[in-house]
């Protein structure tokens, strides 16, 4: 995913770019920062970790995506709503629209795509990346534990900016995580600035 990125990248000719990644989308961009670092202007990390290995639960949870959405397909709607509700914590319009959105994907992509979570460990070289970034965490997060999402930002060294939230923070609170994301934009684009002046003065 993070090379498709980057070639979306390139062929719109649009880098370097400010990069979101939300949950999956966080380990996307860490490796985007890694492998093609002259694309990133700055990130901002939503909601996820640097590894997803050393939890059985997280393990469990994100390598057993593709059963939980053939659950979905097959139980009844009463049974996936309730389950749904109990992780968004949203109303029901949200509710529907999670599971409209959960029932759309592919089983065997979303079971690969959790496989490859479960693997991830970005813990030996987050901290050496040099792109400024910012970490949002979503404080009352079951799928992401927000002592998970701490030692990221400690790890790349920075104060997280909390989100009294959970997992699915842009559905269920979209004001408050709009703001938040807003203001971790600002913070690593005022980064990146005094990085691009300090780069000119070290020339």
């Amino acid at each position: 995913c993070s090379e498709d990125a980057a070639a979306l990248v390139r062929h719109l000719d649009c880098g370097p770019v400010s990069v979101v990644g939300y949950s999956m989308g966080g380990t996307i961009a860490q490796l985007l920062c890694r492998d093609h670092p002259e694309l990133v202007r700055s990130a901002v990390l939503c909601a996820t970790g640097c590894e997803f290995q050393t939890s059985v639960l997280m393990r469990t949870v994100w390598s057993g995506m593709g059963i939980w959405q053939l659950y979905l397909r097959l139980a009844p709607q009463w049974m996936w709503e309730t389950a749904v509700r109990a992780i968004a914590q949203g109303d029901r319009q949200t509710t529907a629209w999670a599971v409209g959105e959960l029932r759309r994907g592919a089983a065997w992509d979303i079971a690969e795509a959790g496989r490859e979570i479960g693997r991830f460990d970005s813990r030996a070289w987050v901290g050496s990346l040099e792109t400024p970034m910012a970490v949002v965490l979503t404080t009352v997060d079951v799928l992401v534990p927000p002592a998970r999402q701490r030692e990221l930002a400690r790890r790349i060294g920075v104060t997280p900016l909390e989100l009294r939230s959970d997992h699915l923070a842009p559905a269920t609170t979209p004001r408050r995580f709009h703001a938040c994301l807003l203001e971790a934009l600002d913070r690593v684009e005022s980064q990146s600035g005094l990085r691009a002046v300090a780069d000119s003065m070290s020339v």
